[in-house]
């Protein structure tokens, strides 16, 4: 697109025979018209992959009961139900009596907060999370306009190419089923204020409030954008006095901080789990590199490397390259300007391949590291969502590149060519989004018949084998537990809880203190036989067992 003036002259051009003037709204694309248009952008993908229902929280998608939305929808359910009360997240109904905090079954803890503040409680048993993935589409392209106009760039085909480049992103699409890790505004939020900070280095209020929103949806985001904002400080700190330094880097850590003593701690009791997953939930060599319909590589990653799913896609793997020629030929001082942040990227990408970096099925290498750095790593043992930041970085700067070094009509035609070829090339991508969007569940345990057993006097479930405690995978079993008892205000001992082991030998003890005239006593069926059940009751407790799909539900037979 040609450069405008600033003069506010009647300037013509000959496009469908429309006159416009540049101090319009609706011409700049870095104005009020390229928002609307970034917003419809979004919206018309939403309209085209969510089926009917999706965004309302009704489709078949939601109806599983086996999957992580299961424990999201479960946790939403109780939180939404449970009393106000200090610590603002916690919920007494899971985990139960010591509860647990809604950031611990991963509900969006600030979205959640929100809505149990401006929503009636007679819409309990809402589904509030296809909303969510709406925005966040949105937000995808809301953020390509602000980066776009932090950076000064009026252009709507950049505005198009950067919205879709965003909105399609491989890793984005591939997120579906883990909705907060679907954030992914929160990267590009945080690298809109970096760039913003180049131009205008204090930006306390604006890193506070970020930071503060990505530490209440998802730990792996906040810590990106944490680090992104230690880049940004580090990048402007000549620029600033030291009391100005001191201030922008421990306000926002210190306003967390405080904010944490009225949303999660105290913390209940209990041991700290360690997750699985570190070196497996890794990133591929390859992983930016497969993934679209163009370019088939066999054998390009291994078990548990979908967590680090990162294709760039072949128009922006092409525009990329490109971008670097430019990059070496005009602005050879580019990377050394942003140096630091370069530096957190590298840090970022060999992070993302864990210990053991894999070249397809090969094995090149295996890094030792100290092993005090162990508890760490575990932490963010999905290694392979570091790349993130990276892959939109390369997006920002490969546009950047293309419009500050090439006259508009190359530029354009350039950027037109590598859209198209990003979106040929995704198709396969955004068709499976569709396909998963509109996926029917199996029904793993028939609540009719749960709640016919369970009858209307219980107001407790007592869940054995408890979560991390059982030999078998327990997603057929406790997830649909959990969720029933959610839908039906009733606590369980137990779910589907990050973070947090229980004590996996005190099932006699835990059913000996309860009160058997509330309770029922849930077994997976393939974890104990009768005999075993038995054995967990007192010999004097009446107590009648029957079999619904995979469970056996116990519970005391009350006398006429």
């Amino acid at each position: 697109m040609a450069y405008m003036g600033t003069k506010r002259t009647k300037i013509t051009r000959n496009i469908h025979a429309m006159t416009l003037k540049p101090n319009s709204t609706l011409f700049y694309s870095n104005s009020l018209g390229g928002l609307l248009f970034a917003i419809s952008l979004a919206t018309l993908f939403i309209s085209y992959t969510f089926p009917a229902g999706f965004i309302t929280g009704n489709s078949s998608y939601w109806l599983s009961q086996h999957d992580d939305i299961t424990q999201y929808i479960a946790g939403f359910n109780a939180y939404f139900n449970e009393e106000w009360h200090f610590p603002l997240f916690k919920i007494d109904s899971f985990n139960y009596p010591l509860g647990t905090r809604s950031t611990f079954v991963d509900i969006i803890p600030i979205y959640s907060l929100l809505l149990k503040l401006i929503l009636p409680k007679s819409l309990f048993g809402i589904n509030p999370f296809g909303y969510y993935i709406a925005l966040c589409f949105i937000a995808q392209g809301v953020s390509a306009w602000l980066i776009l106009r932090v950076l000064n760039i009026n252009s709507y085909i950049a505005l198009l190419t950067l919205s879709i480049f965003f909105i399609l992103s491989a890793s984005l699409l591939a997120r579906l089923g883990h909705i907060s890790l679907m954030s992914h505004f929160l990267i590009l939020l945080s690298l809109t204020l970096y760039l913003r900070s180049n131009q205008k280095p204090y930006q306390l209020i604006a890193w506070t409030l970020l930071l503060t929103v990505a530490f209440y949806i998802n730990v792996y985001l906040f810590t990106m954008s944490l680090t992104i904002f230690f880049a940004s400080i580090v990048t402007n700190y000549k620029r600033l006095q030291l009391k100005q330094n001191l201030t922008q880097l421990f306000t926002p850590l210190l306003f967390i901080a405080l904010s944490s003593y009225l949303t999660i701690f105290p913390l209940p009791s209990g041991e700290f789990a360690q997750d699985f997953g570190w070196g497996y939930y890794s990133m591929n060599l390859l992983a930016p590199l497969y993934g679209g319909a163009f370019i088939n590589i066999p054998n390009a990653e291994m078990p548990g490397q979908y967590e680090g799913f990162n294709y760039l896609g072949l128009g922006l793997i092409s525009l990329f390259v490109y971008a670097l020629y430019l990059q070496k030929k005009y602005d050879r001082d580019f990377f050394t300007r942003h140096r630091y942040i370069s530096i957190l990227f590298i840090l970022f990408f060999i992070y993302s391949l864990s210990h053991e970096v894999y070249l397809g099925t090969y094995k090149l290498v295996t890094i030792n590291y100290p092993n005090f750095l162990d508890s760490l790593f575990h932490q963010f043992r999905a290694s392979g969502r570091f790349f993130w930041p990276v892959a939109y970085a390369i997006a920002i700067f490969s546009i950047l590149m293309v419009l500050r070094h090439t006259n508009s009509k190359k530029s354009a035609l350039i950027l037109l060519l590598a859209l198209l070829v990003q979106v040929a090339d995704l198709r396969q991508r955004v068709s499976l989004f569709i396909q998963t969007t509109n996926r029917v569940s199996p029904t793993h345990i028939n609540f009719q018949n749960l709640k016919k057993t369970i009858g209307k006097d219980i107001k407790h479930i007592y869940f054995y084998p408890k979560f991390r405690c059982s030999k078998l995978p327990p997603h057929n079993t406790i997830l649909p537990t959990m969720l029933y008892a959610s839908q039906n205000s009733m606590t369980i001992n137990t779910g589907y809880i990050a973070r947090y082991q229980p004590d996996c030998n005190d099932i006699k003890e835990e059913i000996s203190a309860s009160s058997s005239k509330d309770s029922i006593y849930i077994f997976a069926k393939d974890e104990y036989t009768q005999e075993q059940i038995d054995n967990f009751f007192n010999k004097q407790t009446n107590i009648n067992c029957s079999q619904i799909d995979l469970i056996t539900l116990c519970k005391e037979e009350q006398t006429k």
